[in-house]
């Protein structure tokens, strides 16, 4: 009888411990597992400084977080995106920065008007900066496509902001103009 109790204790005492081990790996299982709810959006727009942005991939929505796609939101932004396998790291460089060289153009917005007989105005409010032509709004960056001279109070738009204008402006006959961003003057090119 003493051999039996002893057997049946054993028994007790390892399956004992196994059930103590199923219960504590399936317990700290489950305080690693979430549920996760992750909704593609057709629906959600994006803007940028007021206008809606295309995007080719639509955002994503996690738990109440949007996500959007790294690439196409970088390069709305002005931003070239390269990516390290080796590190597991992107990397975002503001493409922007060469506005700000000697080779940047920017033409006077009277001189514009000049040639275009009163076509072009400029709206720039809070965080919206804009400029109408021909009836159309076009986007533009109030600080790598603007230059306000204080002394003349004059106005000077870079030439990738005007080439984006449809129809568009022949610039060609106009005075070209190089802005100095770090002294802030401007001058003839």
């Amino acid at each position: 009888m003493g051999r039996q109790v002893g057997e049946f204790m054993k028994k007790y005492v390892v399956g004992f411990i196994a059930g103590i081990l199923v219960a504590s790996v399936s317990t700290s299982y489950a305080a690693f597992e979430e549920k996760t709810e992750a909704i593609i959006s057709k629906l959600m727009r994006v803007k940028i400084n007021g206008y809606t942005a295309e995007l080719e991939e639509p955002p994503l929505i996690v738990n109440g977080n949007s996500y959007l796609p790294l690439r196409a939101t970088a390069d709305l932004l002005g931003y070239h995106v390269n990516y390290s396998d080796e590190e597991k790291t992107a990397y975002l460089d503001n493409k922007n920065l060469e506005y700000y060289g000697d080779k940047q153009v920017y033409y006077s917005l009277d001189e514009i008007n000049e040639q275009k007989k009163g076509n072009l105005v400029v709206f720039m409010r809070n965080q919206v900066s804009e400029i109408f032509y021909n009836g159309e709004k076009y986007p533009f960056d109030p600080i790598f496509d603007y230059y306000f001279d204080n002394i003349s109070q004059k106005k000077y738009f870079s030439e990738q902001a005007l080439s984006r204008l449809t129809p568009k402006i022949h610039l060609e006959n106009l005075k070209k103009y190089r802005v100095n961003r770090a002294e802030n003057f401007i001058s003839r090119y």
